[in-house]
């Protein structure tokens, strides 16, 4: 598996912008709600109004919603995070598979990159502002953008509790892919 510094390496992608997107699921709400397919190849369909896709506003035009609109360049990068609701709490949304309609792709394949996060958390013992960090595991997804335009894709990610699998599901957000000013 890649790590975040391949993509420095790769010599057309070090001059582009990178667009930072978060996927934000309303995890309890799905598990509440729909039933569960054990099946990857096979998950449930969810509402997209139980998912957000958040990014830097001088990126994206309209709202954040169910469906992404972003101005940017040819070859620009977009890397794709996770979270639920709850901030990983109770259950997590993991990623796991993008399926573009057939012919109308505007991004390359995702790729995940996994690489060492260095996160703060507090340290109250030594004082209201003390923290410390912890070293642990992280990832992305990352995709080149290939073309202007709009394209549905399916976006396939599973529920994790704890260290146990949960279930499959899936959502069919939009992509609007809008060429950006210099």
């Amino acid at each position: 598996m890649a790590t975040e510094a391949d993509l420095e390496d790769i010599p057309a992608l070090r001059d582009k912008h990178v667009i930072d997107a978060l996927v934000m699921f309303d995890i309890h709400t799905i598990v509440k709600n729909y039933p569960v397919s054990t099946n990857p190849d096979e998950p449930t369909p969810v509402s997209g109004s139980l998912i957000s896709i958040l990014t830097r506003q001088n990126r994206f035009t309209g709202s954040p919603g169910a469906d992404l609109t972003i101005k940017a360049g040819l070859l620009d990068v977009i890397k794709w995070r996770e979270a639920a609701l709850s901030f990983n709490d109770e259950h997590s949304a993991l990623l796991y598979r993008f399926v573009p309609r057939k012919g109308e792709e505007l991004i390359s394949p995702p790729r995940p990159l996994v690489s060492d996060a260095v996160i703060p958390h507090p340290a109250p013992k030594d004082g209201e502002d003390s923290y410390t960090v912890s070293t642990v595991k992280s990832h992305f997804w990352y995709s080149v953008i290939e073309a202007y335009g709009r394209s549905g894709y399916e976006f396939r990610f599973q529920v994790i509790s704890g260290k146990d699998r949960v279930g499959f599901y899936r959502w069919d957000p939009d992509i609007t892919i809008v060429k950006r000013g210099i």
